[in-house]
């Protein structure tokens, strides 16, 4: 399955005019759905910062895309194997954040307390935006691949 991005044109700005086929209703798909998740932070406050939940957002998108276009051995990705791999991208990030700690477990310096830090940030940012990360994967996937 070939994906383009057609020119935007009245007849095709709302939907696909051939099932499997991706064109500028994803792109306007994407930028609404982003507008309605950003809520999402805008009600967390202090619990989000502006620029996680954006790059997780991002994040999303390219991962359903890059999904979406994958093929092993010819073919494409199957949509079950596709929505466990974007299940397994926010762990798959804590768990690199959390690794380096297991090397240095009984240090007190200036690393240990960066490297908890860091941990700490990147849960607090998780709780907030896990959510609209896999409702923004898992749409933009079911759309390019259905």
């Amino acid at each position: 399955m070939k994906f383009s991005i057609k020119n935007i044109s009245a007849k095709n700005i709302f939907a696909p005019s051939v099932p499997g086929e991706v064109n500028a209703a994803l792109i306007f798909r994407s930028a609404a759905l982003f507008a309605v998740l950003y809520q999402f932070r805008l009600t967390a406050g202090e619990l989000a910062d502006t620029a996680v939940f954006t790059a997780t957002l991002f994040t999303a998108f390219a991962a359903a895309v890059i999904l979406a276009c994958l093929k092993i051995r010819g073919k494409n990705l199957r949509t079950f194997a596709a929505l466990t791999a974007v299940a397994l991208i926010p762990w798959a990030a804590r768990t690199f954040i959390a690794l380096p700690r297991i090397f240095f477990p009984g240090r007190t310096d200036d690393l240990a307390v960066s490297l908890d830090s860091l941990l700490f940030n990147f849960d607090r940012n998780n709780f907030v935006s896990l959510l609209p990360f896999y409702w923004a994967a898992a749409t933009t996937l079911f759309l390019m691949t259905h």
